[in-house]
């Protein structure tokens, strides 16, 4: 298989390590600004600065695929993940070459990138999509995209085996956020939940961050304009997530855009209640009042009353921390190795 990507390594591997432990896939084929390292991956990256700039770069990832595709005549699939760019490079060497083209969509493409008639356009003469639950799916049959074969699956994630809210565990904060400091994440919505729980009804529930990104000097200006630095705490990025979910009480999450966040199953994985914007694929997961609660996207008010709901009402924390565990044990299998490569098993051999 060929494949068009960017993505970080996590999340790449996430995505494609899977498919190597299937019958059909022997050797991929990556074309990226850098290599990944597996012995089955076969790495095509440019070596001149120059094709660094996306404009050529793209056109050398076209010109590339042509070469590999004319050597690799026995390549049955070309796989671009996201829409634009990497799916159009696909589309058109699909075309050219009458292989099987695959798009693997990106959460956030659901409400802004496949509105766009080029990246219909794409999906529309994709033979399979890749998405990530019910939701999804209906919004692409909204778009007119009804006879393309398509595969719900998820990425590999590999989960800690630890014990739920260990008694020698001590919660330090009442709230966490998981992720990038990105425009969509929209981290000023949980900022502006607390200023306003602080001076409508005296609550200062503290918050740590865990991540970083280009808006953390911003962020940081904002909590320090809102006199809210005793209450928000910035961790940076950290190789030990779980350390920082153990020690939390509630996982919250304000995207504007999301698809099946990872943060948020980690979340689960150790019984912690969920707090999450009402969207995409998510409340396949997150059940109103059972193992979290569900708030209208982009209302920071909402959000606080979901944060005040929780520390307040400990019946209500404690079904929702059960339910989420419990939600998790249940689902938890889907992102194996093994259960995904099974099911993209499945669909090659439909697609072939």
């Amino acid at each position: 298989m060929l494949i068009f990507s960017r993505l970080s390594d996590k999340k790449l591997q996430s995505k494609i390590i899977p498919l190597l432990s299937t019958d059909t896939i022997n050797e991929i084929y990556l074309i990226r600004k850098t290599p990944l390292k597996h012995d089955r991956i076969i790495n095509y990256n440019p070596k001149i600065r120059l094709f660094q700039l996306p404009i050529l770069f793209d056109l050398w990832r076209l010109y590339l695929g042509i070469i590999i595709l004319n050597k690799k005549k026995n390549t049955p699939f070309i796989m671009g993940i996201y829409t634009i760019p990497h799916g159009l490079i696909a589309l058109i060497l699909a075309k050219i070459f009458k292989k099987k083209l695959i798009i693997n969509l990106i959460g956030s493409e659901f409400i802004g990138a496949l509105k766009k008639k080029l990246s219909l356009y794409i999906a529309k003469n994709a033979q399979g999509i890749i998405t990530r639950g019910k939701e999804s799916e209906n919004f692409l049959f909204s778009q007119g995209i009804r006879n393309t074969e398509m595969l719900f699956v998820h990425n590999e994630i590999i989960f800690p085996n630890n014990p739920i809210n260990e008694i020698d565990t001590p919660k330090k904060f009442d709230l966490i956020y998981v992720g990038n400091l990105v425009s969509v994440k929209r981290i000023d919505l949980m900022i502006d939940a607390l200023f306003y729980l602080k001076n409508h009804f005296q609550l200062q529930p503290n918050l740590q961050i865990v991540g970083e990104g280009p808006l953390l000097n911003t962020l940081r200006t904002k909590v320090k304009e809102l006199n809210l630095e005793k209450q928000i705490f910035f961790q940076g990025h950290s190789e030990n997530v779980t350390k920082h979910l153990k020690e939390s009480k509630i996982f919250l999450m304000s995207s504007e855009h999301e698809g099946l966040p990872q943060a948020m199953l980690e979340a689960m994985n150790q019984g912690l209640p969920c707090i999450m914007p009402n969207l995409s694929n998510i409340p396949d997961y997150i059940k109103h009042r059972e193992s979290g609660l569900l708030f209208t996207p982009l209302s920071s008010l909402e959000l606080a009353e979901c944060i005040k709901l929780l520390l307040e009402d400990s019946d209500l924390y404690s079904i929702c921390s059960k339910g989420s565990k419990i939600r998790f044990d249940l689902e938890k299998n889907h992102f194996s190795r093994p259960h995904i490569a099974k099911e993209w098993e499945k669909f090659l051999a439909k697609l072939s």
